[in-house]
């Protein structure tokens, strides 16, 4: 079962747990992400699948029970959760699983080079060359402005007036 699948099983897990107890609509989606998690449950209850169906459909599974069943399961059953991944759903859920595991391994050299090039442009900003620099480009540029401002002055100051 790949992660998102286990996610999406954990998340089912603590709707139920939260819930109190098992319900019929709990234990479908329980299923739908592992396939034979309600036989395996019947199981651990020493009951049939049909039977132990009956009790979630009257309330009988209190979410302790059910935990508890999940401990035993836990602890007897491999196969349980074997299956999901040849299911549909479950090869959707490997690939996925993959994918993000894919991503994660492409981005990393990536952040390790934006990280790099963060810092060497931070130690190149914050160098006395670029700050001499930048000080003299504003001078520069005042320079240049004032001069602009004594040109209007002169051509104002010296319009013909008609």
């Amino acid at each position: 079962m790949g992660g998102s699948g286990m996610d999406t099983l954990a998340k089912s897990m603590q709707k139920v747990v939260a819930s109190g107890d098992l319900t019929s609509g709990g234990l479908t989606r329980l299923e739908k992400q592992a396939p034979t998690l309600g036989a395996q449950l019947a199981k651990a209850a020493g009951v049939s699948q049909s039977a132990f169906a009956a009790m979630v459909a009257k309330g009988k599974i209190s979410s302790a029970d059910f935990q508890n069943l999940l401990y035993k399961i836990g602890t007897t059953s491999g196969d349980t959760f074997k299956t999901y991944g040849k299911t549909a759903e479950g090869a959707m859920a490997q690939i996925r699983g993959g994918w993000t595991s894919l991503k994660a391994k492409l981005a990393a050299p990536l952040l390790e080079v934006k990280n790099s090039g963060m810092a060497s442009l931070s130690s190149l900003i914050t160098s006395p060359v670029v700050q001499n620099a930048a000080t003299s480009l504003g001078n520069g540029l005042a320079y240049v402005a004032n001069m602009a401002k004594k040109g209007l002055d002169y051509i104002s100051a010296h319009k013909k007036k008609t």
